[in-house]
């Protein structure tokens, strides 16, 4: 009953944000909480044991946090210093054509997670799961492609609930994805991350991610 709840009570708040907009009026789902300031990477480290590498290519520019390989090959991971459970998670990305970048889900620190994935190159899914580290399963979104603005900032609404969990992917307010795990992973808690994937054919290409905030739910 309560795994029922709370995707009715996400599936209200979309449809209330008006395709993942903030919502102009009071909701059951107020309490959300920035996780970037849009002026620095405070609150977030990059991971020195991923096995992406350990690029130090992550800066803010107009607002976003964007993220590069700093020599050919080298990516890397960015991760919150802070663990959460169970959430909603909410953000916008614009990488560049060509990029395999992801964002990491209850994210152990070197980079173990769900993934959502942000695989934009031909051939590529963005908004599917990705089993990053525990076992390399995958579920592709359905019809990312119809949804996706190219060249835009694209939102994305995820919910993560449960272990093993339920995760649910909205792209531009169409609802892309529903995975249900059926093992337990990972811990009940973790990071959330931003990855640029390692590989020469990546280098020079930037992924970038703005207005990421949380709502964690009980």
């Amino acid at each position: 009953m309560r795994i029922v709840l709370t995707m009715l009570a996400a599936t209200a708040l979309v449809a209330g944000l008006g395709g993942c907009g903030r919502a102009g009026g009071a909701t059951a789902f107020d309490e959300w909480a920035d996780l970037f300031n849009g002026e620095d990477l405070a609150g977030w480290h990059i991971s020195q044991t991923n096995g992406h590498g350990d690029t130090k290519n992550w800066r803010v520019v107009e607002g976003a946090i964007e993220g590069a390989q700093d020599a050919p090959g080298n990516g890397g991971i960015i991760v919150t210093d802070r663990d959460f459970g169970d959430f909603l998670l909410e953000l916008e990305l614009n990488p560049d054509w060509g990029l395999d970048s992801g964002i990491f889900l209850r994210s152990t620190e070197s980079g173990k997670c769900y993934q959502i994935m942000v695989d934009y190159y031909d051939g590529g899914c963005v908004g599917g799961v990705y089993g990053e580290g525990i076992g390399g399963f995958r579920a592709d979104a359905v019809d990312w492609l119809t949804h996706y603005r190219k060249g835009e900032w694209n939102k994305v609404l995820a919910l993560v609930m449960g272990n093993p969990p339920i995760i649910e992917v909205w792209l531009n307010g169409a609802h892309a994805l529903s995975w249900k795990g059926s093992e337990k992973l990972l811990d009940d808690r973790g990071r959330i991350g931003l990855q640029v994937h390692a590989g020469a054919n990546y280098y020079e290409k930037k992924t970038r991610f703005r207005n990421i905030r949380i709502r964690e739910l009980p």
